[in-house]
């Protein structure tokens, strides 16, 4: 019963899901306004991709 009491609270993890929701959004309006709006989807749904990807690097190395 004492070892919970001095045992740290776990982290909880970053959620990256609103980043994969907005950025292939804001890309499609961005490549719209450049006439691509297909090359703005795919660019902004990359960079969600990418940004998820780090966030969960981050937060397992936090967690170890």
């Amino acid at each position: 019963m004492a070892d919970c009491m001095t045992r740290p609270t776990p982290r909880s993890p970053r959620s990256a899901g609103i980043l994969l929701a907005i950025f292939p959004i804001v890309g499609a309006i961005v490549g719209g306004k450049m006439g691509q709006p297909s090359l703005g989807l795919v660019t902004g749904t990359g960079v969600a991709a990418v940004a998820a990807i780090a966030f969960w690097l981050v937060d397992r190395r936090r967690q170890d």
